[in-house]
């Protein structure tokens, strides 16, 4: 082997141990809610976990086995579990998954306390273990929806201490290395663990500042009360959506509603109901979407108007809209038995080329009008054609009509 791939492996596992130790300090320092306190913690404990062990492992020959060997190996099990669970937590799995870490951290301190194996075989044990740790983290961390780069990277720094721990692995069970012996199998899986100290605990750090902005972001662009978007942040998600339909010429419709009488509710009963009233229609019409297929946030547009646009043609749209309405007159009230609530809905579809969103929002508002004007509780549409013929399918009498 030439010498100048040959590393030290007790430096490096010292160095492993500052690198750690950094990084407990700059989370420990780090400012962060409640909701982050406890990753915070359990990240930190993992660290501390694995650097100590790092330490012990950096002083073999100088200490008995039992403290440079066996325990830093169950102290890295328990670290790399905890980090794992903490980042599955983060990436939104529940307790049930978070466990799966754990589990295989305390089978790999079983095996190792169980038996009475040489260097080389509990080289190749402890580093399979950490193998599967990493594979599970990796996945835990790129398997779920909202993949920045940041999560890219993070990926990339588990996958690959999971591969190189994998190749140790099969080098101290099949060639036999010893913890300092400087081959090329043990010296890459050292290396991609120094990698992996840096990376991951970098950024982890990294990865709690984007989740807080996101975090920060979306209650900027959320209504207080119902939880749906603003009106500020559903008007530039409406024009982005419109400018991707004119781009991909695909298909887009406006929903604007506004709830019946609201006013009515809020005189009788007190704006405590009202608010109740505004929850439960917010969620209904939120899970109405949902359940039909459409991942787009409606938003809270006025004080009892509510809007959503969908990625489909006036028929559709037409449908969707009378699903609402049905939905919203079936809703009942915890804290105002017996009332009924219903809505009235405007249906525009976005122009092929060419439209704006102020003459599609307008559209559309004409539409709630012409609802509210022919009774209120139906669905009406507005679209090109210059006709006026009922829509069918409804199971009210809602009209289409067109504006010129």
């Amino acid at each position: 082997m030439s010498p100048a791939l040959v590393l030290d492996v007790p430096t490096l596992f010292k160095l492993m141990f500052l690198v750690d130790m950094v990084v407990c300090l700059l989370l420990t320092a780090y400012r962060a809610d409640a909701h982050y306190a406890e990753a915070i913690r359990g990240f930190v404990l993992g660290r501390l976990l694995h650097g100590s062990a790092c330490l012990l492992l950096g002083l073999v020959g100088l200490l008995p086995p039992a403290l440079s060997l066996i325990l830093p190996t169950s102290m890295v099990f328990l670290g790399y579990s905890l980090e794992g669970a903490t980042i599955a937590r983060l990436r939104g799995l529940g307790r049930l998954q978070s466990v799966i870490p754990v589990c295989i951290a305390l089978i790999g301190i079983g095996f190792v306390h169980l038996g009475t194996w040489s260097q080389p075989y509990l080289i190749g044990i402890a580093s399979g273990f950490v193998s599967l740790m990493c594979l599970y983290t990796s996945l835990a961390i790129v398997l779920p929806a909202h993949r920045t780069r940041l999560v890219w990277m993070m990926f990339g720094v588990f996958l690959l201490n999971c591969v190189a721990s994998a190749v140790r692995s099969y080098s101290g069970f099949f060639d036999g290395v010893s913890l300092n012996d400087p081959s090329v199998p043990q010296t890459s899986g050292l290396v991609a663990a120094y990698i992996y100290c840096v990376g991951g605990g970098v950024g982890f750090l990294l990865f709690l500042k984007e989740e807080a902005d996101r975090a920060l972001l979306r209650q900027a662009q959320s209504d207080p009360l119902t939880g749906l978007l603003n009106r500020r942040a559903f008007f530039e998600a409406l024009g982005e959506g419109l400018a991707a339909c004119e781009l991909g010429r695909s298909p887009l419709s406006l929903l604007c509603f506004d709830l019946d009488y609201f006013k009515s509710v809020n005189d009788t009963y007190g704006h405590q109901a009202g608010d109740e009233v505004l929850c439960k229609v917010s969620a209904v019409v939120a899970a109405t979407l949902t359940a039909h297929g459409f991942s787009t946030r409606p938003g809270r547009i006025g004080g009892e108007e509510f809007a959503a646009f969908v990625p489909c043609d006036a028929a559709g749209a037409t449908q969707i809209a009378e699903a609402v309405r049905l939905a919203v007159m079936g809703t009942r009230f915890f804290g105002v038995p017996g009332l009924t609530c219903t809505a009235s809905i405007g249906v525009a579809e976005a122009l092929p080329v060419g439209d704006t969103l102020q003459s599609l929002v307008r559209r559309c508002d004409l539409a709630l009008y012409e609802a509210k004007a022919r009774g209120r509780n139906q669905v009406v549409l507005l679209n090109s054609q210059l006709t006026t013929r009922p829509t069918k399918g409804s199971s009210r009498n809602v009209w289409a009509t067109s504006i010129p």
